[in-house]
């Protein structure tokens, strides 16, 4: 079990770095853009779809970390005046939920990038690539949180291994 609280471990590291490196070439870009642009050059319009598509992609990847390191938002106010009993059905509740609306998410991005697919739509600012390769994170991140939900439920029910090694990145919580 606890390699498997490893692998999550390791997942969210890369989760985490995916995003910092988009971010900082997307704010590359623009600034790049913003200087060229200021001299009178020209920058071509991929410049301006890029550091869309690097964002959006840090969003997507990054919220699988924070779903593993549980910084986002929950009703932590609430949950922590309950019962232990009551605190785990609630928060198994709460990572049921969860999991159906990633599954409803994954399932439509499944539908989505099976049209982009057929019907061949190229993003023309980038360079044609076709855009279901930009798509593509939705699903790829989706199944990720999904994986990250699924430890969460296991750390609810079983030894809470990842509490004991320090968080996300050993640092004591």
């Amino acid at each position: 079990m606890e390699k498997i609280f490893k692998l999550e471990r390791h997942i969210a590291r890369v989760e985490i770095t995916v995003s910092i490196v988009a971010i900082v070439a997307a704010l590359f870009i623009s600034f790049y853009t913003i200087v060229w642009r200021n001299l009178g050059y020209s920058t071509g319009d991929w410049v301006l779809e890029l550091p869309i598509t690097l964002i959006t992609w840090a969003v997507f990847v990054g919220t699988g970390a924070n779903i593993a390191s549980e910084d986002h938002i929950k009703t932590d106010f609430f949950i922590k005046f309950l019962p232990p009993k009551i605190k785990k059905i609630v928060l198994l509740i709460m990572y049921i939920v969860l999991l159906m609306l990633f599954a409803a998410v994954f399932y439509y991005s499944i539908a989505a990038t099976e049209l982009f697919i057929k019907t061949h739509y190229k993003l023309y600012e980038l360079f044609y690539i076709p855009f279901f390769i930009v798509f593509s994170v939705v699903p790829f991140s989706t199944v990720i949180w999904c994986f990250h939900i699924i430890i969460k439920i296991i750390q609810l029910f079983g030894p809470d291994l990842y509490r004991e090694k320090g968080g996300l990145f050993g640092e004591s919580n």
